[in-house]
């Protein structure tokens, strides 16, 4: 069964390059770096709209370019929200949100500061889930 939400490899590949770039992009833009990768203009048009249609990613100006206005595409979502997404598609519920964060950092780390930063990031999110409910 075809999950409907998710993306197929073209639309991730198109994707990564927006996560990636953290700007926005035109198609030509998107076209000259995907081109080398086996890409013609008519996949990219089509992974476009597809996006465009799953509100993944959206219209974020027009830029000139000689004579014409072309559109400006930027990320709709992030790759953390669509990572969540997967799994949520998947099956995955939040009750295994701890089990994954430990499965993702491992058993043990050699990078302390990294671990600090992690602890407070978690920390951080426990108290917003507990202001939550308040």
């Amino acid at each position: 069964m075809k999950d409907k939400n998710l993306m197929n490899p073209k639309e991730e590949n198109l994707m990564e390059l927006l996560w990636d770039e953290q700007r926005p992009l035109t198609t030509a833009e998107i076209g000259s770096v995907l081109k080398g990768k086996g890409w013609n203009k008519s996949t990219l048009f089509n992974t476009i709209q597809s996006l465009l249609e799953k509100g993944y990613i959206k219209v974020s100006g027009v830029e000139r370019s000689h004579t014409q206005y072309a559109r400006q595409f930027e990320y709709a979502m992030t790759k953390e929200e669509y990572a969540a997404l997967f799994l949520t598609e998947k099956g995955i519920k939040r009750s295994a949100l701890g089990n994954i964060a430990l499965a993702m950092t491992g058993s043990s780390s050699s990078d302390e500061e990294a671990d600090e930063e992690l602890i407070q990031e978690l920390e951080n999110i426990i108290k917003q889930l507990r202001g939550n409910r308040k």
